[in-house]
């Protein structure tokens, strides 16, 4: 997977990698470097100032609630990757919106976009493959985890 978000990062492009929708690529510009990479990853993938401000109000709670979250994204791979298989659109919607709102409340903004828009897909029966969901997911879940990882390494929330 690190490979995978390195690969990305090098482009500059990662939010078009992924395929988010209507919203311009990131550039070099809109990026924070990563103890974990040698190259950038776009800062729009994860809100810090939300993070930050999490943390000051629930200390290092915050830290169980982030690492807690990206263990449950297993989970969430798992049954993503299950609904789509059997062909279940309105059960991927749902799923895509408990995603949405798991991790918009924790600042994972690129993971929140990204259920947001099979949310929005799955509404009118649209569901992206099994192993394209599971990539996307796995990738965007990588790519937020280095990020948080970064803020926690450099003391900031």
């Amino acid at each position: 997977m690190l490979a995978v978000i390195r690969r990305l990062a090098v482009t500059s492009d990662l939010e078009s990698e992924i395929g988010l929708p209507d919203r311009p690529a990131a550039k070099c510009s809109g990026f924070m470097p990563s103890p974990d990479l040698p190259s950038p990853v776009s800062a729009d993938l994860f809100d810090r100032a939300l993070y930050q401000q999490l943390s000051e109000i629930i200390g290092v709670a915050m830290i169980e609630l982030v690492e807690d979250f990206i263990d449950s994204c297993k989970r969430f791979d798992a049954r993503l990757v299950e609904t789509v298989a059997a062909g279940n659109p309105s059960g991927f919607r749902e799923l895509c919106h408990e995603i949405k709102g798991s991790a918009a409340m924790l600042g994972f903004t690129g993971l929140s976009r990204l259920a947001a828009e099979w949310e929005s897909g799955a509404i009118s029966g649209e569901m992206p493959s099994a192993s394209d969901a599971s990539t996307r997911f796995k990738t965007m879940v990588e790519a937020s985890r280095v990020m948080v990882a970064g803020i926690q390494a450099r003391g900031e929330g």
